[in-house]
């Protein structure tokens, strides 16, 4: 397990589904998936309660090759020893920082601006780095 300070986590491959893992017969890992609604824990009683902030897990998936296929991070209510009993309050998918990247307008030329799909240009003029607003330097 791992905090940032203010959140436990645990960093889990997927299940054959691409699931959240059941966390088994482990009591510990039991314990870190029972949250109730408004996160006040129960645990089991080799757990300690980690405080007010809820456990996280990170879930990575990757191909038979280990190519990193998606990360995710789900806020886990409830598991026990079967994936069916597996349940989450909430799983949300964390884009790639590709996905997310944008590129400055100035420096790409009109043609590379066609060639880069699915990546709007920043306008500098607009963010107020790289010039004034008439797009002069």
């Amino acid at each position: 397990m791992l905090t940032d300070g203010n959140y436990p986590v645990r960093v889990l491959k997927a299940d054959r589904n691409g699931d959240v893992p059941p966390p088994g017969d482990s009591k510990r890992k039991q314990g870190f998936y029972q949250q109730q609604t408004h996160f006040e824990f129960y645990f089991a009683e080799d757990v300690a309660p980690s405080g007010d902030k809820p456990n996280l897990i990170v879930i990575w998936d990757a191909t038979r090759s280990f190519a990193l296929v998606e990360l995710r991070v789900a806020c886990p209510r409830y598991g026990d020893e079967t994936r069916t009993n597996v349940q989450m309050h909430w799983v949300e998918r964390l884009p790639h920082p590709a996905d997310t990247y944008l590129v400055p307008a100035d420096d790409l030329s009109g043609d590379e601006v066609e060639d880069v799909e699915g990546i709007e240009p920043i306008d500098t003029a607009l963010t107020g780095s790289g010039g004034d607003s008439s797009g002069n330097e």
